[in-house]
């Protein structure tokens, strides 16, 4: 019997074993809706609804939209109940994403109440948007003019304009752009969803206003559900929007033709800065057709074969491009799309030599389709993505669900196949033997339709580019009367108004908030057994449900590594298991690894002793994780990794380094905010000074040295290489962590101890004090060629100033949430801000992707008066109170404990000093937040500042700098 529930009758049910779940699919037949639901015991349940969004242009219209929509509703009529339920719900994830045909928005809480209340918001927010009938939100989210005085020049800001400013000047982005547009002429991945910036200003309001109503219809949604959820009054609540539709005539499909026949090869230059020439800094892209995302298992083929062609080490491919020095690295491009062709992209080529290269891989190939594939990597790499199942969906599982339906959902009749992965990995294991995989090469190889790509570097197009927006601005300034520039002014002013006008109390309380009496009052935490070990060392193990995965990390002490050598540390974290051992090739170790392990990640990392205080521990953190019976293997291999590298292969050395040096910089450019924060954080603490040696500028002109030694005195940089490892690699003072499930804890305890007692055991040299730098640098501009701006803002409270307490976090969350988001992105369009507190006294206020800096840096300056002048009642507290209570009731998979155990065993957190901050947070005051203004107040005094900006931006700026440098060091 077909089971009716409020509109939605339920049409098929069906258990899904490998998830420990049972998915129940339901359709609204008036309006066409579909519901799956995901029904697990999980109490972090997530709502998810997805609408196709296809691209029809590069104006970034579903961008816009999946912004703006969140900006207010007919039921919940606030500017902003995005941000407002941001800084007052017990959400574990709050968000929308655009993919690329695709605008998901999806939400989660592990308090029943909440879930219910997000899931209203939302609801509300993509059918009775009030963007539809205020043109002022989707120019403060799109775009708009602006013109301080008719003197002034016409310029454009907005939020997502602001945005794919900062998107478009990554350079993987662009070529990756250059690829989609260039191989589906025809469809809609022609064109960018996120939008272009330089087109984005050409999208209308009434053609913004024509695409939500084409595209937000049930009959192209779905809703995710997952979790312990109560379906009747889910479905009640969908039912409430469903029930007001009617399911239309025609599909709505996504424009996706097939590839056209012929073998072509194109050469195109992409926007770059001056530093870059066609010589060193040119991509090749290859790209061939394979198949289509509406089967999975064929996809999944693509993606294994791509890996091991392309991004394993192990590769033949590899060795002759990278390796032969033809690049600096290549990379496979996975689907965001229905089309899963087969692409990959070699970076950093010599444009001239594109022929060469693609004779080189055609050859290649051949040559690796005559000797079959290796099986043996081939078996390596489907285990381990068993592995990666096994963890179910990772840190937030209802999300990484929910996200994995809506992608099943846009293509495949059942988007729930994707969780039958057991039977997967049997049908590809069986492909292995049957020889599908080789037959899939010899497609790529065959095929009569290919495409393939120059992109080089142009200063040139980058600059007409500009020129031509500079000259448009002007050209429609000069068309305006006067009458209609006193317009445009004035509409900037209204829009201003509007931003500053504050919601109504009577708006305001249409949201749904939380009480304090719908939260427990407890904190999340799990079951810990410590056991001492020789040479001062500490094992903490944990019993989890792991699906029996067993995770590992252990972490060395390097207190006696002077802070000189500590740069080298984060060297060996990239080299090893990059280069060759004793015992086997760096290819093999690759096979192995993925063979044995889930993979084997070793970094360096600080932890805090005390909080109140600049007192640290510097650790090399080893990570892995792998089935119980293969776990004493592949710990092996990382004893192998550590003590058995082999240090003779110069030219792969060189290589390494040198591709670690390239992600460094974009890292940075693409990152500016937390340039900024860690180059602040440098200047204010002794730990801050690690962080830059190790993650910032600091640690990228390290590089740039190391690759100059590598070329003059190899011989130097590898003794001193060897010399820092052979002094971490020691058993005094570890701490190693460990957790599994019942079944197998006991057997992976013995497994680990055994394999601690194998390292090396000696007694430390304590390393001399480490001072601060007495430069006398307070405000430091980062150069670079984007036209936004990353400012980090502030100082290091005085030790009676930074008491630490859990109402500092109330305080930030209101900083950070209310008073500089409408200060900094409603009404200066910067994409994001925020306020941090470190656990170090350092208070510091950021900006992300800004278009401007005098301007942010005087709202900076102000955050006292700021505060001082914002409205708090007890209610209003009391919401941004619920909004950090995650910071203490939250999902911790097994996959995290691990490094929650770690983190609280160095700082001597137990359950109870976690529950006291709790409870202080719990009892903040509005007088106790305004008494923060004291703190504001001091870091305004005598701040430092940090800004990663345009260069043309700094040198214009009313600020005077201490120092000004580019990121990038010219010509390296």
């Amino acid at each position: 019997m077909t089971k009716r529930h409020n509109g939605f009758k339920e049409i098929k049910t069906e258990t899904l074993p490998d998830i420990m779940a049972t998915a129940h699919h339901y359709h609204h037949e008036q309006s066409g809706g579909d519901v799956v639901w995901i029904e697990t015991d999980d109490t972090n349940r997530a709502f998810g609804i997805g609408f196709k969004t296809p691209p029809e242009d590069n104006t970034g219209v579903a961008h816009i939209l999946e912004h703006t929509v969140l900006a207010g509703s007919k039921r919940f009529p606030v500017k902003d109940p995005f941000m407002t339920m941001i800084t007052s719900s017990m959400a574990t994830f709050l968000n929308a994403m655009t993919y690329s045909d695709m605008t998901l928005f999806p939400v989660s809480s592990t308090n029943a109440t909440d879930f219910a209340n997000l899931m209203a918001v939302y609801l509300d927010a993509v059918f009775q948007p009030k963007v539809i009938a205020e043109e002022r939100l989707f120019r403060q989210e799109g775009w708009h003019y602006e013109m301080a005085n008719p003197d002034a020049p016409l310029t454009v800001n907005g939020i997502v304009y602001n945005e794919m400013r900062g998107d478009y000047s990554d350079p993987d982005r662009l070529i990756r752009r250059q690829v989609e547009q260039y191989t589906h002429l025809e469809s809609t991945y022609a064109y960018d969803s996120g939008g272009v910036p330089f087109a984005i200003p050409t999208l209308t309001y009434d053609a913004f206003k024509a695409y939500y109503y084409k595209w937000y219809r049930p009959e192209n949604a779905l809703v995710g559900l997952y979790g312990a959820v109560d379906i009747d009054q889910a479905l009640a609540q969908i039912d409430d929007y469903y029930a007001h539709f009617q399911v239309s005539d025609g599909g709505m499909q996504v424009a996706a033709p097939a590839w056209e026949t012929g073998k072509h090869m194109v050469t195109v230059d992409y926007p770059a800065d001056e530093d870059l020439s066609a010589s060193k800094n040119s991509y090749l892209s290859y790209s061939v057709p394979a198949t289509h995302t509406d089967d999975l298992m064929a996809t999944t083929r693509v993606a294994i074969l791509m890996l091991i062609l392309v991004d394993s080490e192990t590769s033949l491919l590899r060795q002759r491009i990278v390796d032969a020095g033809y690049a600096e690295d290549m990379y496979s491009l996975s689907p965001d799309g229905y089309y899963a062709d087969m692409r990959f992209v070699l970076e950093n080529i010599d444009a001239a030599k594109a022929d060469e290269i693609v004779g080189v891989v055609d050859d290649t190939l051949r040559e690796i389709a005559d000797q079959g594939l290796d099986r043996t990597l081939l078996e390596a790499t489907v285990d381990q993505n068993e592995l990666s199942a096994r963890q179910l969906s990772g840190n937030n599982r209802g999300i990484a669900v929910i996200t994995q339906l809506m992608g099943g959902w846009r293509y495949r009749e059942n988007p729930t196949d994707v969780y039958q992965f057991k039977a997967h990995f049997k049908q590809l294991r069986e492909d292995i033997q049957n020889g599908v995989f080789d037959d899939l090469l010899a497609q790529l190889i065959d095929t009569q339709t290919r495409l393939i790509m120059v992109h080089r570097p142009s200063s040139a197009v980058r600059q007409q580019l500009q020129q031509n927006e500079k000259k448009r601005l002007a050209d429609i300034k000069a068309s305006l009367s006067p009458d209609q520039q006193q317009q445009v002014i004035a509409d900037e002013q209204a829009l201003k108004q509007f931003q500053e006008t504050p919601d109504s109390p009577e708006a305001l309380q249409t949201l749904p908030f939380l009480t304090l009496d719908d939260i427990e009052s407890k904190v999340t935490t799990f079951a810990e057994t410590r056991e001492s070990l020789a040479g001062n060392g500490v094992l903490l193990t944990h019993e989890q449900p792991a699906n029996g995965v067993a995770y590992v990390a252990l972490t060395l002490s390097l207190a006696d590594i002077p802070f000189e050598d500590v740069a080298y540390v984060n060297d060996l974290a990239f080299l090893l298991g990059e280069l060759n051992t004793a015992s086997h090739t760096y290819q093999d170790l690759e096979v192995q690894a993925m063979r044995l392990t889930g993979g084997i990640t070793i970094d360096p990392a600080l932890y805090a002793l005390h909080p109140a205080d600049d007192s640290f521990t510097p650790r090399l953190l080893v990570k892995t994780k792998a089935l119980t019976k293969n776990l004493r293997q592949g710990l092996q291999l990382v004893t192998e990794i550590l003590t058995a590298t082999d240090w003779q292969d110069i030219q792969r050395i060189r290589r390494v380094i040198g591709q670690v040096k390239n992600d460094v910089l974009q890292d940075l450019l693409s990152a500016g905010s937390q340039t900024a924060l860690t180059r602040l954080n440098s200047r204010l603490t002794v730990s801050g000074r690690y962080g830059e040696a190790w993650d910032g500028v600091a640690y990228y002109d390290h590089l740039v040295a190391v690759l100059g030694e590598l070329a003059s005195h190899p011989e130097r940089v590898i003794a001193k290489w060897q010399d820092v490892l052979r002094r971490i690699v020691n058993r005094e003072g570890l701490v190693a962590s460990v957790t599994a499930d019942d079944q197998t804890l006991e057997e992976t305890t013995t497994i680990v101890k055994d394999w601690l007692a194998t390292l090396p055991l000696y007694t430390r040299e304590a390393a001399p004090h480490i001072a601060m730098p007495s430069d006398d640098i307070h405000t430091e501009a980062l150069t670079q060629p984007d036209g936004v701006q990353y400012i980090a803002y502030g100082d290091r409270l005085s030790p009676d100033q930074y008491q630490p307490s859990g109402k500092w976090s109330v305080f930030t969350n209101l900083m950070s949430n209310d008073v500089l988001y409408r200060s900094l992105r409603l009404q200066g369009g910067a994409y994001g801000e925020g306020l941090v507190l470190s656990q170090r006294g350092v208070l510091a206020a950021y900006s992300y992707r800004d278009p401007k800096l005098d301007e942010t840096v005087d709202v900076f300056q102000h955050m006292a008066t700021a505060l001082k002048n914002t409205p708090l009642d007890q209610a209003t507290i009391e919401r941004l109170i619920i909004g950090i209570l995650g910071q203490y009731q939250y999902p911790l998979p097994p996959q995290l404990v691990n490094m929650q155990a770690l983190k609280r065993y160095f700082i001597g957190d137990t359950e109870a000093t976690v529950m006291a901050r709790m409870q202080e947070a719990l009892q903040t005051t509005p007088n106790d937040v305004k008494q923060f203004t004291e703190m504001l107040e001091a870091i305004s005094r005598d701040p430092k500042l940090i800004v990663v900006g345009n260069a043309e931006t700094v040198a214009n700026a009313q600020l005077s700098f201490d120092a000004v440098r580019p990121i990038k060091q010219q010509g390296k």
